[in-house]
């Protein structure tokens, strides 16, 4: 699906408030995301939920969405996903990940890759208020991508998380809060 110059608002279900996408392609730019809601007992991803898709957002803001459980904003489950010089700000999760969760299924390889985006001042009450990360494979950011300001730590790299590359980073070692579990 391609999503251009679009605001998606107010949506709720119980995964993927705005979107679910499953062995597919989600191509979203130009747009506005928020005040969208994941609800339930078994609650994912506030405005977009995928297993095993590719997903590209663009030159896009993501704000203000809920999650009762994990990825306030964005839950991901397998492939590949880019952000490019968006905003993903002001969204929380009750459990992991109030910006980003993203997770791997059947322990496939995916790539993420974060350039030059700002995630600020989401929220988690458990781990990853701004991503919550459980891939073995690098987690990409480059062109001054900005993860700072995130209640339940900026960055959280669980057990099969290895390496965070970054490019371009100035001063990222002393804006990015990351915790690690091992």
């Amino acid at each position: 699906a391609n999503i251009d110059n679009v605001d998606i608002l107010n949506n709720n279900a119980s995964v993927g408030g705005a979107f679910y996408c499953w062995n597919g392609s989600l191509h979203i730019k130009n747009s506005t995301l928020s005040d969208n809601q994941a609800v339930g007992s078994n609650a994912a991803g506030g405005v977009i939920y995928t297993i095993n898709t590719d997903l590209l957002i663009d030159t896009s803001i993501i704000t203000m969405n809920k999650s009762a459980g994990i990825g306030g904003a964005i839950a991901l489950n397998g492939g590949n996903t880019n952000i490019i010089q968006s905003e993903i700000k002001e969204n929380t999760a009750i459990n992991n990940g109030g910006g980003l969760f993203i997770n791997t299924l059947n322990n496939d390889v995916s790539f993420i890759n974060i350039n030059g985006t700002k995630i600020t001042e989401n929220r988690s009450l458990e781990n990853g208020g701004g991503v919550y990360y459980n891939l073995s494979s690098p987690l990409n950011l480059s062109n001054n991508t900005e993860i700072n300001n995130n209640f339940g730590s900026d960055i959280y790299l669980n057990n099969k998380a290895h390496l965070i590359h970054l490019k371009d980073q100035f001063n990222t070692a002393e804006r990015i809060g990351i915790a690690v579990n091992k």
